[in-house]
């Protein structure tokens, strides 16, 4: 939107949407929104209800439908916990953001959104699009070169998020303290990691 608008964001800053919860100026800013981007259910469950009436008028958009996205299952066995999830559209990891080359493709998925709701800018949309993925081709390309060391180190994360980057770049995590940042780690899921380490 870089030079027609600046998008409202819900979660900013170092919030999470693992425990974020709606306020009254998040409400009014979906009430007014004419599209609405979200990653989708399996993340920001606090949305699901909230979408459902408040963003009612708008069009909404999940990213995890976007055309061509790579998706990655949630990671189980061994130093990643048990997830426990019945619902296969909850086995997808979903934080596939972090991969560059999803990235410029939701960035094309949100252009094309956009272009259909503003057809006098369409272009422009499209054209940030484009700048956005060769940014992310040139990013992605340096930190190929710049993570290859990193490759044969073995560590653990304190909450399973990085999937998509780890598995870009080749890099070798071996579990995770707890699965969700908002659920804090038990004594013997402590003393387990720790014996691992």
């Amino acid at each position: 939107m870089s030079g027609v608008g600046s998008p409202e964001l819900l979660i900013s800053g170092s919030a999470s949407p693992h425990a974020y919860a709606l306020k009254p100026s998040d409400a009014q800013k979906l009430t007014e929104a004419e599209i609405i981007f979200w990653t989708g259910p399996e993340l920001e469950t606090f949305l699901q209800t909230p979408l459902a009436t408040l963003g009612a008028a708008a069009r909404i958009y999940a990213l995890a439908d976007t055309p061509g996205l790579t998706t990655l299952p949630l990671r189980e066995g061994g130093l990643w916990e048990t997830h426990g999830h019945e619902d296969p559209l909850q086995a997808i990891d979903p934080h596939f953001w972090l991969d560059p080359e999803n990235g410029a493709a939701m960035a094309h998925a949100i252009a094309g959104v956009l272009a259909e709701a503003d057809p006098e800018r369409a272009g422009h949309y499209r054209d940030n699009a484009g700048g956005f993925a060769a940014r992310m081709a040139e990013l992605d390309a340096e930190l190929l070169m710049r993570l290859v060391p990193a490759a044969s180190q073995d560590y653990i994360v304190f909450h399973d998020a990085y999937q998509y980057f780890e598995t870009r770049y080749g890099l070798n995590p071996i579990g995770a303290v707890s699965i969700a940042a908002d659920r804090p780690a038990g004594v013997r899921r402590v003393v387990e990691i720790r014996n691992r380490i």
